[in-house]
């Protein structure tokens, strides 16, 4: 089998995973007030999926940021996996800076400050609370290392 052949092989299948992933990221995001009000809270991904929200999630949520961000604050969180050797850490790309700065709150105990990246043991923490209310994604190159993507 030829390099070139090989080499569109690879690529097909990287693109097709890359299509899959796309597909299931949130076409919209909604407030966490808008959230709470809604008899159905959730979103549609990419794909026309439905991604509900667990009200109980929600709720807790709710409870632990002050009331005054709630209508701030967006979900889904879309976090991108990244792995350096054998530290693994996650940083926020989506949706926007209200979501960071809840994320600082939650794990730091403060609005004043912003929470792009965070280490494997407090993503564990989030996703013991909060499994519907955060998406991860990862992206690839053709090296095997994690791709770069854009904050929200």
């Amino acid at each position: 089998m030829s390099a070139d052949k090989i080499w569109r092989i690879i690529y097909t299948k990287v693109y097709r995973e890359e299509q899959f992933f796309k597909s299931n990221t949130p076409r919209e995001y909604r407030s966490l007030r808008e959230l709470l009000e809604s008899p159905n809270p959730g979103v549609y991904l990419v794909s026309g999926i439905f991604h509900s929200f667990d009200k109980d999630e929600l709720e807790r949520m709710a409870r632990i940021l002050p009331w005054y961000i709630h209508r701030l604050v967006k979900f889904p969180w879309v976090f991108l996996y990244k792995r350096s050797g054998t530290t693994r850490h996650f940083e926020l790309i989506k949706p926007d800076t209200w979501a960071a700065r809840a994320l600082h709150y939650i794990l730091r105990g403060s609005l004043a400050g912003e929470l792009w990246e965070i280490r494997d043991i407090e993503m564990h923490k989030l996703l013991s609370l909060f499994k519907t209310l955060i998406m991860v994604s990862i992206v690839y190159n053709l090296n095997g290392e994690a791709g770069q993507a854009n904050r929200g």
